[in-house]
């Protein structure tokens, strides 16, 4: 659903995916949007969806893009262009836009450092077309989740998230 008189009234909610009425595969929990606030929005979600057999079945992040304020969206692709190749479960996405700059952060479970989770990020400098190879933004912590992004718009980003991980002591 979208609004554009400040949430007054709101428009009849509708598939986000545009693969919605063939896609039967999970589409799950706790979704992140995202704008430039020029137009542009970034939508994304962790799903089970083989994209029509381009990727694989393990949880992977998609995302779509509107560039008329949400009234239309792309159709969903992996945020993270390994996506074909990785196994593990990707979860809990945040997104965060910050100097031209879009930002995504997820908890994965992938094993490039361990049984753990740990998160992972990916960008778009670009608007949202295409995204850098998803890459850890830590590996020196245990079971990382949760993960939340935010920038100032000048070139400074923070990023924060739950750990098991004791912080050496």
């Amino acid at each position: 659903a979208r609004s554009s008189d400040g949430a007054s009234t709101w428009t009849d909610p509708m598939a986000l995916n545009t693969n919605a009425p063939t896609d039967s595969a999970a589409d799950l929990f706790s979704p992140a949007l995202c704008t430039n606030r020029s137009g542009v929005w970034i939508a994304a979600w962790p799903s089970e969806g083989d994209l029509g057999g381009t990727i694989g079945t393990d949880r992977d992040i998609l995302f779509a893009r509107s560039t008329d304020n949400g009234a239309t969206w792309s159709a969903p692709l992996p945020i993270d262009p390994n996506a074909t190749a990785d196994a593990g479960t990707d979860d809990r996405v945040t997104l965060g836009y910050g100097g031209g700059v879009f930002v995504a952060l997820w908890q994965s479970d992938d094993g490039a450092s361990g049984p753990d989770l740990e998160i992972r990020f990916s960008r778009s400098t670009d608007g949202g077309l295409t995204w850098t190879p998803g890459v850890l933004l830590t590996s020196n912590m245990a079971n990382d989740t949760w993960p939340t992004v935010a920038s100032d718009g000048m070139g400074n980003w923070v990023a924060i998230w739950q750990s098991d991980d004791n912080l050496l002591g």
